[in-house]
């Protein structure tokens, strides 16, 4: 189990729909999809970047397995919409280690 760090982009080769109601079911589908991943836990932050157009998701504590089950349901949400980079978090607090390496120093550079 671990946490991962997903930062999403809008792909520049999709193309919208035409029709306002078929955006408008897209959209509802997107959002349906994102709600029940924050539902179960899988998301736990999701957000947008100032400039638009792309953003993070931040996940609870999953397995791989689950990852992918995750990105393919909201990927399929919007087919070609959205594409992935995924980066595993550690499992540690990156304070925590630094506070323990800095505790160590001190006592090894204190008489």
């Amino acid at each position: 189990m671990s946490n991962y760090l997903v930062l999403w982009k809008e792909s520049p080769s999709y193309v919208e729909p035409e029709s306002p109601v078929e955006q408008y079911k897209q959209l509802e589908r997107l959002v349906t999809a994102l709600q029940i991943q924050v539902k179960e836990g899988h998301i736990k932050e999701i957000r947008e970047f100032v400039q638009g157009g792309s953003g993070y998701a931040l996940t609870g504590d999953i397995s791989g397995d689950q990852l992918h089950m995750v990105l393919e349901r909201v990927g399929n949400a919007i087919p070609s919409y959205l594409t992935f980079e995924v980066y595993q978090a550690t499992t540690g607090s990156v304070l925590t280690d630094l506070e323990e390496t800095l505790e160590k120093a001190r006592k090894s550079t204190t008489p």
